[in-house]
């Protein structure tokens, strides 16, 4: 029993000498600074006032003056036969607009390419810088959806039925996949779709037809759909 207790004591000695030694390391040991004290002696002395502001995507630049300039010049340049050279000026202005995110000056640049390429009467010129356009990077969807409704205004205007086409194919290739021209798609379909079976070309009708799904077309009402679907069907 005597030899129980003195051992339960000893353990009990050791214990509290091993408690003290860590307290008095962990006393010793640097005090580690919370991330509230970091970032207050980091920013000690600094003027926050006087810190540079770093202006990334919200900027937004103004290119309206050079557009009412270089639009009236390509114009004047495609008139004289140097389409090419009119279509290399806007596209450089085009994407400065883009970058810049002058949104109406983008708009207005764009209509002007496709409206001068109409105007000089180069329909496949017309179809290539559509899709230059709509392959940009980051293209606007605004500037994209006025092209699409102006040169759908233009398929009644096309001198034969092969030009119409190729218009309508061009748009097609320009909406696909794009949310915010689904309605415009369906209504270019119906139109491709319509010029095939009058050809009776049935089997490319339907099959112009059937590339649709509708029914995942948020753009359009339930009554578009179904007449959509029931044309499908016939």
């Amino acid at each position: 029993l005597f030899r129980g207790n003195w051992r339960a004591r000893q353990t009990r000695r050791l214990d509290a000498v091993t408690m003290a030694d860590a307290e008095e390391k962990k006393e010793d040991a640097p005090k580690k600074e919370t991330a509230k004290e970091l970032m207050a002696r980091a920013m000690k002395g600094v003027n926050v006032k006087e810190m540079p502001t770093v202006s990334g995507i919200e900027k937004k630049e103004d290119f309206a003056a050079l557009a009412k300039t270089q639009i009236p010049e390509a114009e004047l340049l495609a008139k004289n036969g140097e389409l090419t050279k009119a279509m290399e000026l806007l596209l450089a202005l085009e994407k400065k607009c883009r970058l810049g995110l002058d949104i109406a000056t983008l708009k207005t640049t764009v209509t002007s390419m496709v409206t001068i390429c109409h105007d000089v009467g180069d329909w496949e010129k017309l179809n290539v810088v559509m899709a230059i356009i709509s392959k940009r990077h980051q293209q606007s969807k605004h500037a994209v959806t006025a092209m699409v409704a102006l040169a759908t205004e233009w398929l009644e205007e096309t001198p034969d039925k092969a030009t119409k086409v190729a218009l309508l194919t061009a748009l097609l290739e320009v909406t696909d996949g794009k949310i915010y021209v689904e309605a415009e798609r369906s209504v270019l379909t119906r139109k491709l779709a319509g010029i095939k079976e009058a050809d009776g070309d049935i089997e490319g009708a339907c099959a112009c037809m059937l590339d649709v799904y509708v029914e995942t077309f948020g753009a359009l009402s339930k009554r578009e759909k179904i007449d959509f679907i029931l044309e499908q069907i016939r």
